[in-house]
């Protein structure tokens, strides 16, 4: 269980703070680059390395958004597990291809049922298909012939 970002509101902070007591090892939380100087390479191996990666979409300003983490953690073959919004799912399809939560204990709930064993192969089932998107719709090649293809078409 991965996190990697930055602690910037209340709520956040306080869902954090609940699920590092609860999982205590089981959570890895780092600030990132500019908090904890985490090279890329390393924010790459901690991701290939992680089951679950979590995020929440809130921005400073207070509005939702699409992280790059959501991006990343599915091109890694790891289950993003994602604070409920309607940016995340304009990409990907909550419960099939990532993981929704609504609150810090819904959060829990799922990162623990989702660590049993004997529910791997449907943490691995949602992984992989997420990471089918990616590499359907999201890839560098994808988006580079995506707009060559409109650039052809304006001609």
């Amino acid at each position: 269980m991965f996190f990697a970002g930055t602690i910037h509101n209340a709520e956040r902070n306080e869902s954090l703070s609940f699920l590092k007591e609860k999982l205590g090892d089981k959570l890895l939380i780092s600030g990132g680059q500019r908090q904890n100087a985490l090279t890329p390479e390393k924010y790459a191996e901690l991701t290939r390395r992680t089951k679950i990666m979590l995020n929440f979409s809130g921005s400073p300003s207070g509005f939702e958004q699409v992280k790059g983490r959501v991006f990343e953690s599915t091109a890694s073959g790891c289950v993003l597990l994602e604070k409920q919004n309607p940016r995340t799912r304009d990409f990907y399809e909550p419960n099939i291809e990532y993981v929704e939560f609504n609150n810090k204990e819904d959060c829990l709930e799922k990162i623990l049922y989702f660590l049993k064993d004997e529910n791997k192969e449907e943490r691995e089932k949602i992984s992989l298909k997420g990471l089918k998107k990616f590499n359907e719709n999201y890839t560098n090649n994808h988006f580079w012939n995506k707009l060559f293809e409109e650039i052809a078409e304006i001609k």
